[in-house]
C-alpha cells in the first residue's frame, strides 16, 4: 500500500538512506530539512523537500497535513555535548508529536538509542531490559533519549508510536562524521589503538539494513505501540578490533596495533571532552567519553523481536557492508 510519509532530519546520515528506501518501496515522501543545511544526499531523489525547525512550532504548521506516517530522525548527535541537545532532541520531539496529533498523523516512528539502557556489560540483552532514570546521567544526549521515550509512551492513546533503538555502531554511506574521522585516519596509515584490547562485544547495524527495519516499522500493523531493537545478526556482534581490521583490509592497509587501558585513557578523554565543550562545540572529537564507554563494555543486544514479529532479515552481510562503506568513502572524500 502506497503511503504519504514525512521524514524529519531527512538530509542526515540515516535520514537520507531511509528516504531512498521509502521511495524504492513506492511511497510518496516529504523530506523535512532545516533550512540552510546540506541537501546533497537527497536533492536528486524523487521526494519533496520541505523546510521546518523542530524547535520552532510555527514552522511545522501544515507540514503534516495528509501525512500518514512520520519518521522522526531529526536530532543532535551523541558525540556532541551541549545543553541544546535536550532542547532539540526532547522539546523538538514534543513539538513534532503535538503537530502530528493536531494534523491527524496516524503513526510516528521515533529513532531512539540503546544508550537508554546505560553503560554496563550486556550479554544478549533485548528490548525488555529496563531503562535507566534520566536524572542519573549528566550527558545531555542520553538524558534526551530517555525523556523522549518516556514522553512517547504517554501518547499511545492519541496515535500509533513505534520506537526503534539501533545498534551502538551504525555505519555506511553518507556518514560524513565517523567515516571521515575513523576511516580517514586508518586510510592515512595513522594508528587507532584499541581500548582494553578492543575485544568488547558490540551490537552494530549497517545503515541500509537499518533503513529496511524502519520501513517495516512504519508499514506493518503489528508494529504499532512496540519498541524494537535494530541490530545486524550476521555475525550477531562485532568487536572494535574486528571492525577496524575489516576496514583496513578493504583499504589495503595494515591493521592498527597497540592497546590503551580504559583507566589510562579515561582522564585524557575527560579533559578532551571538556575542551570540546568549552572551545570546539561545532567540532566532533575522534573519541569522547561516550565512544570510550562503547569500547569498554560488552554491549551485546539481540534483535530477535524485529525478526520474529516483522519478518526482518539482514540483507547485507557485515563483510559486504564494510566493502560498500569504504567504497563510498573513497568516492566521496576523493572529491575533497
Amino acid at each position: 500500500m502506497v503511503m504519504k510519509i514525512l521524514v524529519t532530519g531527512a538530509n542526515g546520515f540515516i535520514g537520507s538512506n531511509l528516504v531512498k528506501k521509502l521511495i524504492e518501496a513506492g511511497h510518496q515522501v516529504d523530506a523535512m530539512v532545516l533550512k540552510g543545511t546540506n541537501e546533497e544526499f537527497i536533492k536528486d531523489l524523487n521526494c519533496k523537500i520541505v523546510y521546518g525547525d523542530v524547535t520552532q512550532k510555527e514552522t511545522l504548521e501544515g507540514l503534516f497535513h495528509d501525512i500518514e506516517v512520520v519518521y522522526h530522525l531529526a536530532a543532535v548527535p551523541s558525540s556532541e555535548w551541549s545543553n541544546r541537545i535536550v532542547n532539540i532532541n526532547f522539546e523538538g520531539t514534543k513539538n513534532v508529536v503535538e503537530e502530528c496529533i493536531k494534523q491527524g498523523v496516524r503513526r510516528l516512528v521515533f529513532m531512539s538509542s540503546l544508550v537508554v539502557h546505560g553503560f554496563k556489560d550486556f550479554e544478549g540483552a533485548d528490548e525488555s531490559t529496563p531503562l535507566i532514570k534520566a536524572k542519573w546521567y549528566k550527558r545531555p544526549y542520553i538524558k534526551s533519549k530517555i525523556l523522549c521515550e518516556n514522553y512517547l509512551r504517554g501518547k499511545h492513546d492519541e496515535m500509533e508510536i513505534v520506537i526503534i533503538r539501533p545498534g551502538f555502531t551504525i555505519f555506511g554511506p553518507h556518514d560524513i562524521l565517523t567515516s571521515k574521522e575513523l576511516i580517514g585516519r586508518l586510510d592515512s596509515g595513522k594508528n587507532v589503538p584499541n581500548i582494553n584490547g578492543g575485544g568488547a562485544k558490540m551490537c552494530y547495524i549497517y545503515v541500509e539494513n537499518l533503513a529496511d527495519i524502519l520501513v517495516l516499522a512504519g508499514s506493518r500493523p503489528e508494529a504499532a505501540g512496540k519498541t524494537y531493537l535494530a541490530a545486524d545478526n550476521s555475525p550477531p556482534y562485532i568487536t572494535m578490533k574486528r571492525f577496524n581490521k575489516a576496514i583496513c583490509e578493504e583499504l589495503g592497509r595494515k591493521p592498527s596495533k597497540g592497546s590503551i587501558p580504559y583507566l589510562l585513557a579515561a582522564p585524557f578523554v575527560t579533559l578532551l571532552d571538556l575542551i570540546y565543550r568549552l572551545f570546539l562545540r561545532k567540532k566532533l572529537p575522534l573519541i569522547s567519553m561516550y565512544t570510550l564507554k562503547v569500547a569498554k563494555f560488552n554491549l551485546f543486544f539481540q534483535s530477535n523481536k524485529v525478526e520474529q514479529e516483522l519478518g526482518y532479515t539482514s540483507k547485507i552481510s557485515f563483510k559486504e557492508a564494510v566493502k560498500r562503506t569504504v567504497e563510498w568513502y573513497k568516492n566521496y572524500f576523493s572529491e575533497d
